[in-house]
């Protein structure tokens, strides 16, 4: 079982694409809390973080071009 599920009410940008990138990190937690579960998040979290931190780095330099391109002026 899921420990986030995705709530489009209480979690959606309105942006698909980033929605589908903030669904996608939920899935790594809960694809650490399901080894966790199982006793192989030992065995799973490098992978798995490495994962994570892979993807939220693509994620935000996304988010940032979209920003800059739309001229956002806090962006800084």
């Amino acid at each position: 079982m899921a420990l986030i599920e995705w709530n489009d009410t209480q979690y959606s940008v309105k942006v698909e694409q980033f929605d589908k990138d903030h669904r996608k990190l939920m899935g790594f937690i809960n694809e650490l809390h399901e080894a966790m579960m199982e006793g192989k998040g030992k065995d799973k979290l490098n992978h798995i973080l490495s994962e994570l931190l892979d993807y939220t780095h693509y994620h935000f330099e996304a988010e940032e071009n979209q920003l800059a391109e739309a001229g956002y002026p806090e962006l800084e």
